[in-house]
């Protein structure tokens, strides 16, 4: 969470909306925000409580029979406790009373919209502070994304498009910089730790498959938990990779394909290789408008 203006060649966003300005909160809105910290702030508190009570039964029940009828209905309990509040998670909590301390200090709304509708966001927490003029009373965060500014000859390359076909029409144009820096940024990670578990899924087949020679059943069951681990994080990893690979490719050959439907007032820009939608009638898509990926 974090206010900072955006960049040369870089527009940001909330909820996907442009902001249009800014205001002052007024007495009652400060004292509002306060109530809402001092909410979390027990939220905060119940939370590590919570926490703590789930860890003593489990600790309880395994270290201890005959705890096992009171402890580990308390666990349970707790857990249902917490998922029926649906409780954010310490993470947010720790960072809404941080950015929102510094949104008191600072004192002003951020105004974003268009044509269909009004938000205000407290620009420091990113909370949704009322749509279309009616406050908003509970915690609700909106996404907050940063996008290369659509260049100029964007807007100029959409009016020299060609027939394709009876149905379609297209042109391609070169991407900006901005662009390029921002279209790297939106490329999946591989992390270690998810071609680590992969290894070893594979590790643990083939080690459990010779041991499974001899009728061992404790290989066996090795060989099973491999495979289970290997199926769920093999293909998301090929998925992964074949994602970079192709995002690589529009990085290095940077242009994007304009095209519009015959009879079609709506003009898309899409990556040839990835496939990725890029703008919509000369604004970047809407899934880059609320992805943080700066």
């Amino acid at each position: 969470m974090s206010s900072s203006s955006p960049a040369p060649g870089q527009q940001q966003w909330y909820a996907g909306l442009p902001p249009k300005g800014e205001r002052d909160l007024d007495a009652d809105e400060r004292a509002h925000l306060a109530t809402l910290r001092r909410e979390a702030r027990r939220e905060w508190i119940l939370n590590h409580v919570a926490i703590a009570a789930i860890l003593a039964g489990g600790v309880a029940a395994a270290c201890f029979p005959q705890t096992r009828t009171f402890a580990l209905p308390v666990v349970w309990t707790t857990i249902l406790g917490l998922r029926s509040r649906r409780a954010q998670s310490l993470g947010r909590i720790r960072a809404f009373l941080a950015a929102s301390l510094r949104d008191l200090e600072r004192g002003r709304v951020l105004i974003c919209g268009n044509d269909e509708v009004a938000i205000e966001v407290l620009p420091e927490s990113d909370l949704l502070w009322s749509v279309n003029g009616a406050r908003k009373y509970e915690r609700v965060f909106v996404a907050r994304g940063a996008t290369a500014v659509v260049p100029d000859h964007a807007v100029m390359a959409a009016n020299f498009l060609k027939p394709v076909n009876e149905n379609v029409a297209a042109h391609q144009r070169r991407l900006s910089d901005d662009e390029l820096g921002e279209l790297r940024r939106h490329m999946p990670a591989v992390t270690f730790q998810r071609a680590l578990l992969a290894v070893l899924g594979v590790a643990a087949i083939v080690a459990g498959l010779v041991g499974a020679i001899d009728i061992h059943g404790g290989m066996i069951v090795l060989a099973a938990l491999g495979g289970f681990i290997a199926w769920r994080t093999i293909p998301p990893l090929v998925k992964t990779m074949r994602a970079r690979m192709s995002i690589r490719r529009d990085v290095a050959e940077r242009y994007a394909v304009i095209v519009r439907a015959s009879g079609a007032d709506t003009t898309i820009e899409f990556l040839p290789h990835s496939g990725i939608l890029w703008t919509e009638d000369a604004q970047p898509a809407r899934w880059r408008r609320v992805m943080q990926s700066w």
